[in-house]
């Protein structure tokens, strides 16, 4: 069971990729979401531009910008 709050199911536009962390952008409905996720797990989850993703949020504080 996931206690996540929030799943948004988006495209993957874009992938910058850093030494530690990168920031993948996501399309849900028109409006980009743009978050960060270890190197490592991007590899393993295999995310690239084109491809399916779901963002599953667990935080009770969100900003946007």
């Amino acid at each position: 069971k996931n206690s996540a709050r929030n799943y948004i199911e988006g495209k993957v536009i874009d992938i910058k990729e850093g030494p530690v962390s990168c920031k993948v952008t996501i399309v849900p409905a028109g409006e980009k979401i743009i978050f960060s996720i270890m190197t490592t797990s991007t590899k393993s989850l295999d995310l690239s531009a084109g491809a399916k993703a779901y963002v599953v949020n667990k935080d009770q504080s969100t900003s946007a910008a």
